[in-house]
């Protein structure tokens, strides 16, 4: 999963959470509900720092290695 996929995917996740918790007062969902989707949403954004960290990492040790590193 490439750094736009994720991006996507966490925009997706936060969306959802959102429409759960509009719907969450009506009793369409249950209070798991919009925890686990809070979860997943976290989770999500978690996954998208360390992509982004290990985007960062390997583009330094490439440059490091190529001796491009100024």
């Amino acid at each position: 999963m490439n750094d736009v996929e994720l991006a996507s995917s966490v925009t997706a996740l936060v969306s959802d959470a959102i429409d759960i918790g509009g719907t969450f007062g009506g009793g369409g969902r249950t209070n798991l509900d919009a925890l686990d989707a809070e979860r997943q949403g976290l989770e999500a954004q978690r996954d998208l720092a360390r992509a982004w960290y290990d985007y960062l990492l390997a583009w330094l040790s490439l440059r490091w290695q190529a001796g491009t590193h100024e």
